[in-house]
């Protein structure tokens, strides 16, 4: 069986996949498989780092032209490239992907994702306002089985971006995938936000999959005070990232 992990990437977000890889090869020493990076603007010099710390790395083009259709007027500057992450579907050399984002860091083992057998499989997303878990998923982390590893599918959702939307992949996933979705127990995508829950602590105790979402641990200026109580969970990520 021929298996990768998947991201999307480019030089703005070199330093999370710093701390990512670090996290990733200390708590998974096993991991064998292929990792494949979306290229979205990595230079050479970054290429030949990433490639360096991992022979089985290979660098997946993205066919922009595909996206000229979608109303990416609708989306935030900073959210807009987070439609690639849909180039994951045309990897169709391979019979399961697993799909991570780089502003995760990774605190155990996750060999789990890499044995799941579901067609399609995510984490419930956390809503902290109301401190519950959504209908939704966090396309942070998901896996996807060879079955969903085609043109056709690449092509439907990428129709379905088209429409534009402010949550850009994660929404065109879960339209496409809303019935056909298995939920990953919850500790391999929690997002920061859970750092201040009361109803589900059990939950962010067991957690593996730290997932930095909006404000990331090295943007020091912090745009809120929200955005800034989460010094805690921070200091982890500044661990790995200094290891």
């Amino acid at each position: 069986m021929k298996i990768a992990l998947v991201t999307l990437m480019d030089d703005n977000f070199f330093i999370a996949y710093e701390c990512f890889w670090k996290s990733f090869i200390y708590h998974n020493p096993w991991f064998g498989w292929d990792f494949v990076v979306i290229d979205n603007g990595l230079s050479e010099e970054s290429k030949e780092k990433i490639k360096k710390n991992y022979d089985n790395t290979y660098f997946k083009k993205i066919n922009k032209k595909a996206y000229s259709n979608v109303r990416m007027d609708k989306t935030h500057p900073k959210l807009k490239a987070t439609y690639y992450t849909l180039e994951a579907f045309t990897l169709t050399s391979y019979d399961r992907i697993v799909f991570m984002d780089m502003d995760i860091t990774i605190l155990g083992d996750v060999k789990e994702l890499f044995a799941c057998k579901a067609s399609f499989a995510a984490c419930r997303a956390y809503n902290a306002k109301q401190d519950k878990f959504t209908e939704t998923f966090n396309s942070g982390v998901f896996v996807v089985q060879k079955d969903y590893l085609k043109e056709s599918v690449y092509s439907s959702l990428i129709n379905i971006a088209k429409r534009g939307f402010s949550m850009p992949d994660q929404k065109t996933l879960n339209v496409y995938f809303r019935d056909i979705k298995t939920w990953l127990p919850k500790r391999y995508n929690v997002e920061k936000r859970m750092l201040h829950t009361k109803n589900h602590k059990k939950v962010w105790d067991q957690k593996i999959c730290v997932h930095f979402v909006s404000t990331k641990p090295w943007q020091i200026e912090k745009p809120n005070e929200v955005e800034a109580s989460f010094k805690e969970i921070e200091d982890v990520w500044w661990k790995y990232y200094e290891m």
